[in-house]
């Protein structure tokens, strides 16, 4: 299975400690894996131990949290269609799937390398996305990969994550597909079990996190990337989904903070990454 689309929301290397945190997963699939230490993953009343070596694929329409006291991990945050749609994360223990561990290999030296470009669109988003598109074929190949089989579902997903930034209404995309908006909201929601406004807004907010994750925009600038009006209306739309304060837990950092900061490790031949 290739997919016939993908973007990236970011990718990069985290080193996370003493922690607990809900993935953003509504609209983002994330692909992780532990280069060191452990993290717990709970989905409901399920627990799941995220070990060294293992490489893990958890899927859009999945809500975990993970919790950790240390993890060093390589992160790829993606949408692609035809849109992956699971009922537990899949589990790849890399010693045992040589052909996979060489693939993803390849990306996690791109990672570790060029650790302080994460941004959507830098010069290795195009390289990373044919090498992720190979690994998640492998994947699909060793364990299968559910996907969404609806057309007219996969084709407004992939316009939403298109033109997220922009105004789209549920009419407009409805009278798109040539559906009565009703008929559009039922068949969209028997998929994602959300209406397309709910994930429209879950997934400005997702990509938003992720760029303050990144510590490289004001407030104010990621709001009109995501396409909020102010980062104030940003700022409510996160408080509501995650009940957290984004104006006390973010601190922006400038571009010559971070290259300050890359310069000085590279000088004494560390990798620059981030710590949290």
């Amino acid at each position: 299975m290739l997919m016939k689309s993908m973007s990236f929301s970011t990718y990069g290397r985290l080193t996370v400690r003493n922690r607990e945190f809900p993935t953003r997963t509504t609209g983002i699939n994330k692909l992780w894996y532990i280069n060191e230490g452990e993290a717990l993953c709970k989905i409901g009343t399920k627990e799941i131990r995220l070990q060294k070596g293992h490489l893990y694929l958890i899927p859009q329409n999945l809500n975990v949290t993970l919790s950790t006291d240390f993890v060093d991990h390589s992160y790829f945050d993606f949408f692609s269609t035809p849109t992956i749609i699971m009922k537990e994360i899949i589990d790849v223990d890399l010693s045992e799937y040589p052909i996979i561990a060489a693939a993803f290999n390849v990306l996690n030296r791109i990672v570790e390398k060029y650790s302080i470009s994460i941004t959507k669109r830098d010069s290795y988003y195009d390289l990373v996305r044919s090498y992720l598109n190979n690994l998640l074929f492998l994947i699909n190949d060793a364990f299968g990969i559910p996907t969404i089989t609806d057309d007219v579902v996969n084709s407004a997903l992939e316009y939403i994550h298109k033109h997220y930034f922009m105004k789209i209404s549920v009419d407009e995309l409805a009278k798109k597909y040539h559906l009565e908006e009703g008929t559009f909201i039922r068949r969209f929601k028997r998929y994602t079990n959300t209406t397309p406004y709910k994930y429209l807004k879950t997934l400005r907010v997702n990509i938003a996190m992720s760029l303050m994750d990144e510590n490289t925009y004001t407030l104010a600038t990621i709001a009109e990337m995501v396409g909020y009006s102010d980062a104030a209306t940003l700022s409510h739309a996160i408080t509501k989904c995650f009940s957290i304060n984004p104006n006390n837990a973010y601190r922006y950092v400038s571009y010559k903070e971070k290259l300050r900061d890359y310069e000085a490790q590279a000088k004494y031949g560390k990798i620059a990454r981030k710590d949290y």
